[in-house]
């Protein structure tokens, strides 16, 4: 039975005095934490960033545990130098570990424990120290918006000018502070804008609005040891009640020396916002819809269907990987489908009547309607389709992923919120890679999550790149990707276990739903928004350039209804009367309502530009037939009209998909071969006003 969790706690890591493993610079580390499950086994739990050059890292990337005061929870800390991009550990430089359960931290002084890292081929003390800071999280679903500029900052580099960047440090409960955020490096000004960032308000202060804040301002230096220009201390309170505000960068030393001393430069809050978060429940509570979109691999690395050997070999006694894999996800994906009818395909298989090959092609035959029913639905078409085809190749995944871009960039609005999930099951590393990551860079702006998982035993490393965990995609034309939509899991690392197999796989989709309805300014249905906005006056004395996009003196800020505020003894008051410290709200106006210029319909993407929602993306004249198919015509693929082509997502406009990807005169071959959208210099690439301001939000 599962203990009951007595306190969720987040941990924050530092180390100090790391041994140097590189020759013309410093080690670059980076710490995994691991924890250990029932069965005894150890279990990745997650990975920090990795800090360059630096001997004495302090971790931004934090974790939260559930702590169970009846249960032994066993952790392990593993310190690593990152020599490459790789995911795999073995191939970066193992610099040493630590072991401890989470009832140590918790127990420590001040929920903080430091201990040697051990190696079995080095003596004690050799390696360095790792920290481990425990603070119990006050839970608050709110975020806030940050933007930062900054003023005649010191000259600290002697040929130019300086490198600065912005180091957010909250306190903690014994006083001392831990990092929390790193703004960018801005190279060479002495007066840098900072990009607005977002982060929770747990993160940023534990919920605890006037806790003290750390701001130090850095010149930085590749050899990592970054030069102090300055700092000050404020709180969250301070920061959105006085938008607009300046502070002082104060560097005590050089004060001490100069008696002129006044600063060493000033930073101005330009933006300072509050706001309410939602989760994944509250949009699934209110009607968002989860639709599933299967592909699965036929190319001929699987291996002939008859051999028992073969990755597709239906063994009456054993499921195939590709049925466990299927059975593993569709099982908890279908819950969240009402209507439990699924879009299956296949790809690198030669397939009839004319067995040409086809990349992308209907299970059931029905280019029109690919849907089939339910999970049971799904292995029965993937079993018969075994044996109607002939299995080929290559691997490709671009003309899949376009497939469910369309498909996912006409089903998403306020009234009618649906996202979509496409589970890809490969056997072997895609031979489009660059065609696939152009394909992903177009679908990050769309309600629109991939899968992949990677079955048999092929070095996947070329995959995990697609995973974009540590450094976002940027397509061939240099846009970046601004969500990572991509989960990439390796089948056999936990083929003894289908439960974690589920879990791994489907872990990030929940916050890549809450990313992209946040995105859109799209909130649950059902559910009272919750918010009240309050517009501030302010006054910038040290800036007198005109405000980019995103900068507004006067941009609102969003102060939460019934959000735990304190006094000046840190009690927990009644929010949102005049003893907080909060402005009273004066209007409804959030979240921004969608009309013709609100910036949250998407333009250019597949959304006609013009057209109101319609039901559940019904066209505006004629009543939904059935399914929502229109009045005159065939069925195309739940409700959209036959002559409307998608715009400005890189498709030709003539002879491309319909409605969700499928040829108006296909035949039972499914797509024609060269099936990739082309870019051309009218094709809207790359992306041009998505209703994003410069700051990318």
């Amino acid at each position: 039975m599962e203990g009951h969790t007595t306190s969720k706690v987040e941990l924050n890591i530092s180390c100090n005095d790391l041994v140097n493993l590189d020759i013309l610079s410093k080690s670059d580390p980076m710490v995994v934490v691991y924890e250990k499950g029932s069965d005894n086994r150890w279990t990745e739990y997650g990975r920090t960033e990795m800090i360059k050059d630096d001997l004495n890292p302090k971790f931004v990337k934090s974790f939260m545990f559930d702590y169970h005061f009846e249960e032994i929870q066993d952790l392990r800390f593993e310190v690593y130098d990152i020599d490459s991009k790789s995911s795999d550990l073995s191939k970066h430089s193992y610099i040493g570990e630590m072991n401890c359960r989470l009832s140590d931290i918790l127990v420590s002084r001040s929920k903080t424990m430091t201990k040697s890292l051990f190696h079995p081929n080095h003596s004690a003390g050799s390696r360095g120290t790792i920290t481990i800071q425990a603070e119990e999280v006050a839970e608050l679903n709110y975020s806030c918006n940050l933007q930062f500029f900054g003023r005649n900052l010191d000259k600290k580099d002697f040929f130019g000018k300086s490198d600065p960047f912005l180091v957010i440090s909250r306190s903690t409960e014994s006083g001392k502070f831990i990092v929390v955020h790193k703004t960018e490096v801005i190279k060479k000004t002495l007066d840098p804008d900072w990009r607005l960032f977002n982060t929770t308000v747990q993160k940023l202060c534990n919920g605890d609005l006037v806790r003290p804040l750390l701001i130090e301002c850095f010149d930085w230096n590749k050899s990592g040891s970054h030069d102090f220009i300055g700092s000050f201390t404020t709180s969250l309170r301070d920061l959105t009640e006085n938008e607009g505000a300046q502070y002082e960068l104060i560097n005590k030393k050089k004060k001490a020396k100069k008696k002129k001393y006044e600063n060493s430069g000033v930073i101005v809050v330009r933006t300072a916002v509050l706001i309410k978060e939602y989760s994944f429940l509250d949009y699934l509570v209110g009607g968002c819809e989860m639709n599933l979109i299967v592909a699965i691999d036929f190319t001929a690395s699987n291996g002939n269907p008859q051999n028992s050997n073969s990755l597709h070999y239906n063994n009456p006694h054993q499921p195939n990987e590709y049925v466990r894999a299927i059975t593993s996800v569709g099982e908890i994906l279908c819950n969240y489908d009402s209507d439990l009818l699924f879009p299956v395909y296949g790809f690198g298989a030669k397939i009839p009547p004319n067995y040409q090959v086809s990349h992308c092609f209907p299970l059931n035959n029905n280019p029109q309607y690919p849907e089939v029913e339910g999970l049971q639905g799904i292995l029965n078409a993937y079993l018969q389709t075994l044996n109607s085809v002939t299995l080929y190749g290559p691997t490709l995944f671009a003309e899949i992923v376009n497939l469910a871009a369309e498909f996912a960039g006409q089903h998403n609005d306020q009234e009618n919120q649906e996202y979509t999930i496409l589970l890809i099951i490969t056997d072997g590393v895609i031979t489009d890679m660059d065609a696939t990551i152009d394909a992903i860079v177009r679908a990050n702006d769309l309600p629109l999550s991939i899968v992949i998982v990677g079955v048999g035993n092929e070095n996947f490393d070329r995959m995990e790149f697609l995973d974009a965990d540590d450094e976002p995609l940027r397509s061939s034309w240099g846009e970046v990707a601004k969500r990572d939509i991509v989960q990439f899991v390796p089948f056999r690392k936990f083929s003894g276990n289908m439960q974690r197999l589920a879990a791994e796989t489907l872990q990030e989709i929940p916050d890549q739903l809450v990313s992209y309805m946040k995105s859109r300014g799209i909130v649950p249905n059902e559910v009272e928004v919750g918010i009240e906005i309050q517009t501030v006056s302010t006054t910038y004395t040290t800036h007198t350039e005109p405000m980019p996009a995103g900068g507004n003196p006067n941009q609102p800020v969003v102060q939460p209804d019934n959000i735990p505020q304190h006094n000046t003894n840190n009690q927990y008051v009644p929010g949102g009367n005049a003893n907080t410290g909060f402005p009273q709200p004066t209007d409804n106006n959030y979240p921004p309502q969608h009309g013709s210029n609100d910036a949250y319909l998407p333009q250019g993407i597949g959304y006609p530009q013009h057209v109101e929602p319609q039901g559940r993306g019904y066209p505006q004249h004629g009543e939904p037939q059935g399914r929502g198919y229109p009045q005159h015509g065939e069925p195309q693929g739940r409700g959209y009209p036959q002559h409307v082509e998608p715009q400005g997502r890189g498709y030709p406009q003539h002879g491309e998909p319909q409605g969700r990807g499928y040829p108006q005169n296909a035949t039972t071959q499914g797509y024609p071969q060269q099936g990739v959208p082309q870019h051309s210099s009218n094709d809207g690439y790359p992306p041009q006003g998505r209703g994003y301001n410069q700051y990318g939000t």
